[in-house]
């Protein structure tokens, strides 16, 4: 069970990073937001992006939004 939850929270990591990235956001910010929302360390979100952001990247946001089980997420929010 430990093994899928974390490769579901390191899925999250990088699609909160893509997404603050598409909205402009700069890399360290997206990596710091994303690890604020899921309250885990910087450098977890920067191996989940390593391992899931080439992949996650080819989805459309509203996909990606899915993922993140944040209601609003951009840069505009905390």
């Amino acid at each position: 069970m430990r093994i899928t939850h974390t490769v579901e929270r390191d899925i999250q990591a990088a699609a909160i990073v893509i997404l603050k990235l598409r909205d402009g956001c700069k890399w360290l910010d997206a990596v710091a937001d994303a690890s604020l929302h899921l309250k885990i360390s910087e450098s977890t979100v920067n191996r989940a992006c390593d391992e899931y952001r080439d992949a996650l990247e080819l989805l459309p946001d509203a996909t990606l939004k899915q993922t993140t089980d944040i209601p609003d997420i951009s840069t505009n929010s905390p």
